[in-house]
């Protein structure tokens, strides 16, 4: 039987530590996050896998593979326009399935989908419906992404979240988590940084806040993650500074901050063992935490991360929420103020797996034992 084929990798890039920065930056699509969903397909497919880049030849892919797996980001924007990925699809002789494409906007809502819809480019809507030709479903972040398929007349599609969310293989795992944010007494923490550019994603607000969470969470350590931009993964490999942004996070600090950036989860998951908790605007980042059952909160804080994570049920809590208070919020304070519903976690969490289950029985790929577990699980609170 032919092999099941997957673009992107399997959750590391191989030989990392001898490739250029520039490479190594290439394989990650420009965001470290992306190998946490990438790791979690890998894991929920139990048979000979190839993984492939969109740079390939589709010939090799329709001589090799009976399917094509696309574990996708927030690609639906005005940020992209997929012309050589739509041309690529256009050679592919295999189905194609699609989990978890998101869409990335300024707000959420009816007006604000069909707005988003106007403004993606023919190469991006040319690879959408080339997708949608190919596939029984696709599996989107959430709600708001359905609405601007619609809007460009996709229908074959689903509301479904992100497969990171199924990389644990505990079955009970909102009621494990939650146990251990009960009984949690943080000394030291993970920052997953979102030091954005200046001008942009609330950067204001967000460095604000993590500077006012360092300030008030005396914490005994704080370790900082960073998933991107380019200029922050080069300084964790000593490139070129970025000082101006870091100093407005770590002001008083009298020594660089030390920031870590990771090639391959199985490292960054063992990096989390060394701390207590995590928190931060960077939703893998707070995804890996919490498949590790380690007490994370995510502070939501544009429409892709409330879509998500209101979907998946994560541990959440709303920037502007964390803004209102006056006295400044600490880890704490985070932890106390999120939202999170273990029983309603588990339910969507099982509900995904057999989502997952079920659309890869339609392409006879055989599930991993973990995640058909989750599927057939039906625990209750511990």
């Amino acid at each position: 039987m032919k092999s099941v084929g997957i673009i992107g990798t399997p959750g590391r890039v191989p030989g990392f530590f001898s490739k250029s920065f520039e490479s190594n930056f290439g394989s990650v699509g420009g965001n470290t996050g992306n190998l946490v969903f990438q790791y979690a397909t890998n894991s929920l497919i139990d048979e000979k896998k190839i993984f492939f880049s969109w740079t390939d030849s589709p010939d090799e892919i329709n001589s090799s593979c009976r399917v094509l797996v696309i574990p996708c980001a927030n690609q639906l924007g005005v940020h992209t326009d997929y012309v050589a990925r739509k041309k690529f699809l256009e050679r592919l002789d295999v189905p194609v399935i699609v989990l978890g494409l998101g869409a990335q906007a300024g707000a959420v809502g009816p007006g604000s989908a069909a707005s988003l819809a106007e403004k993606i480019s023919e190469g991006t809507k040319g690879w959408l419906k080339e997708m949608s030709l190919r596939t029984h479903k696709i599996f989107l972040r959430g709600p708001f992404t359905e609405l601007v398929c619609k809007n460009l007349g996709v229908d074959n599609v689903e509301t479904f979240g992100c497969p990171s969310n199924l990389i644990s293989k505990e079955r009970n795992l909102g009621h494990v988590f939650y146990k251990n944010v009960k009984s949690c007494n943080p000394r030291r923490i993970v920052l997953n940084l979102g030091v954005y550019s200046r001008g942009k994603n609330n950067y204001l607000d967000v460095v604000n806040l993590e500077r006012n969470i360092i300030e008030s969470s005396k914490v005994e350590y704080v370790g900082s993650v960073a998933q991107a931009p380019k200029d922050l993964l080069e300084y964790c490999e000593g490139g070129r500074e970025v000082f101006d942004r870091l100093s407005d996070v770590f002001s008083g600090y009298d020594y660089s901050p030390r920031v870590s950036s990771f090639y391959e989860i199985d490292s960054w998951r063992h990096y989390l063992k060394g701390f207590d908790a995590s928190v931060g605007t960077r939703i893998h980042g707070s995804i890996l935490s919490l498949q590790c059952a380690q007490p994370t909160v995510l502070i939501s804080h544009d429409s892709r991360t409330e879509e998500l994570s209101s979907l998946m049920e994560l541990p959440r809590i709303r920037l502007s929420d964390c803004l209102r208070e006056e006295k400044g919020v600490g880890i704490k304070e985070l932890f106390s103020g999120m939202q999170f519903d273990p029983e309603l976690y588990t339910k969507q969490r099982r509900r995904m797996a057999q989502q997952l289950c079920e659309l890869f029985l339609h392409y006879d790929v055989s599930p991993s034992v973990h995640l058909s577990r989750i599927a057939e699980s039906d625990v209750q609170g511990v």
